[in-house]
């Protein structure tokens, strides 16, 4: 799939407004402590956050062409860390 530079050119503006909400009001102890958080935030973000444009999937299903929709999930587990701030149900297929 090919999104032209105008579709697409709001995505890193996107994912700095979402991690400033995330982050709001959660105090960060130290730069360790950032760095082991947005290694938590990154894996929410582009493969567990659904986006209103991609029909609800998230951004690393339709990179791989995954259609969550195609077969039933064999199992859901839930993530949620950041205290409660990063939520979400994973489907494995």
């Amino acid at each position: 799939m090919y999104f032209a530079m105008e579709e697409n050119a709001c995505a890193p503006i996107n994912l700095l407004i979402t991690l400033k909400e995330c982050l709001r009001g959660m105090l960060i102890q130290d730069a360790v402590h950032l760095d082991r958080s947005l290694l938590e935030f990154r894996p929410w973000y582009n493969c567990m956050r659904p986006y209103q444009h991609l029909a609800g999937r998230p951004s690393a299903q339709v990179w791989h062409g995954i259609d969550p929709y195609h077969q039933v999930p064999k199992r859901a587990l839930w993530f949620e860390t950041w205290e409660g701030r990063l939520r979400s149900w994973v489907l494995l297929q």
